[in-house]
């Protein structure tokens, strides 16, 4: 039985999914998701960072979602969540910072939000060091906290928590981050981290270091089971799937209209470009993408292209990313996509690929094969599921003895 209940106090949303129960019959145990931004299969990196650790803790545990408002929230993206949670609140940003510095006394008043401190659960779970204070409030027997990336490499997202610090210069950000992910170090019971490399930085804090990779969730990205080929489309499509909200990757994509599209436009004479971007996933986006010959992602920074990478790989189209991203991915130059190292030579492999069906064939079933090898969510979740049934049931051992 699903009972929605809106209010209107900041535009606040909740819904309450009642009776959520595992196949036998059993009550799951429970968990909060505090998240800095609305979970969604097909937005860009945070938002799918958010989805991966939804859909990872629903395996084992009834979820209630509390998250930023980050800005619009589509029909479809609202029930994909809500199928994995038994209640959901949209907080603002700045009413969910206030929660952490005034703690319980702020939030008790506001309505919605009241059940959640009256409530115990099993876990909580934060998506960003920025929440800590709030997970430290909540009444709960284990506490996790997603890394992700080294604080310093935390970037001020539109809509972020770190960007409603309002009057903070970068450098005081990052400082903050920092402190509180040395807080986290000290308090946290378990530390989901994505690099391998950082997790060495873990090694002797008293918490679990779980490396979770990060995953793509392929039901939302179903490869077309046809030849990638342009022949549908008569037009040979290059799609631009990359982050625009970065400046930097607005420069990148600027400069690659002016220098590189007009090289592959005498060489493909119709040849057609389009521009997508992860956090503009809708149903156009990814029908683009299905459409497209070769997917181009200029960004070099790989904490914003892993994610539309893997998009277009999940989706068996033919790659072609700056060497950089593709070194962080563990994918080869010439098998699973095309990696350019100087930028001369992004024309000349952007050519390749629209000339040459064959090349394109093999570069979109080495990406899926790849993708599907290591990088769904059933493979990569595995050690934090363990560890968050793992971490409950030790609890219930100790509170017993």
């Amino acid at each position: 039985m699903s009972v929605p209940l809106v209010s209107g106090a900041e535009g606040v949303a909740v819904l309450f999914n009642e009776g959520r129960r595992s196949p036998r019959g059993v009550a799951k145990p429970s968990l909060l998701l505090l998240s800095h931004c609305m979970p969604s299969a097909v937005g860009d990196t945070r938002r799918a960072r958010a989805w991966q650790l939804l859909r990872l803790a629903a395996r084992s545990h009834r979820v209630s979602l509390v998250c930023a408002a980050d800005g619009a929230v589509r029909l479809d993206q609202w029930r994909a969540v809500h199928g994995f949670t038994d209640h959901v609140i949209l907080e603002t940003p700045g009413a969910m910072r206030s929660w952490g510095n005034g703690s319980r006394r702020a939030a008790v008043h506001h309505t919605p939000t009241q059940w959640l401190w009256r409530q115990s659960f099993d876990t909580v779970m934060v998506t960003n060091p920025l929440l800590w204070d709030i997970a430290a409030a909540v009444d709960a027997r284990l506490r996790v906290c997603d890394l992700d990336r080294p604080p310093a490499s935390h970037e001020n997202h539109r809509g972020d928590l770190a960007g409603a610090l309002s009057g903070w210069s970068r450098r005081n950000r990052d400082h903050y981050h920092a402190l509180m992910a040395r807080r986290v170090a000290e308090e946290a019971d378990i530390v989901t981290l994505s690099d391998p490399a950082y997790a060495l930085l873990h090694s002797g804090a008293r918490h679990k270091a779980v490396l979770l990779p990060h995953g793509i969730d392929a039901d939302y990205f179903v490869p077309d089971e046809r030849t990638p080929s342009h022949a549908d489309h008569h037009r040979p499509q290059l799609v631009v799937h990359a982050d625009w909200s970065q400046s930097t990757n607005r420069r990148r994509i600027e400069d690659m209209y002016r220098r590189v599209w007009p090289a592959i436009r005498r060489a493909v004479p119709d040849a057609q470009l389009t521009l997508t971007q992860p956090t503009a996933a809708t149903p156009d986006a990814l029908l683009a993408l299905r459409r497209a010959s070769v997917v181009v992602s200029p960004d070099p920074d790989p904490s914003h292209a892993r994610w539309p990478i893997l998009q277009a790989m999940a989706m068996r189209r033919a790659v072609v990313a700056p060497q950089e991203v593709a070194r962080s991915l563990g994918v080869r130059h010439g098998e699973h996509l095309f990696a350019p190292s100087r930028d001369t030579e992004w024309a000349d492999q952007c050519i390749h690929s629209l000339r040459d069906a064959s090349v394109r064939l093999r570069l979109a079933n080495s990406g899926r094969d790849f993708v599907e090898r290591y990088c769904m969510l059933d493979r990569v979740g595995s050690e934090l599921c363990s560890a968050l049934l793992g971490g409950a049931a030790t609890d219930r051992l100790r509170l017993a003895a």
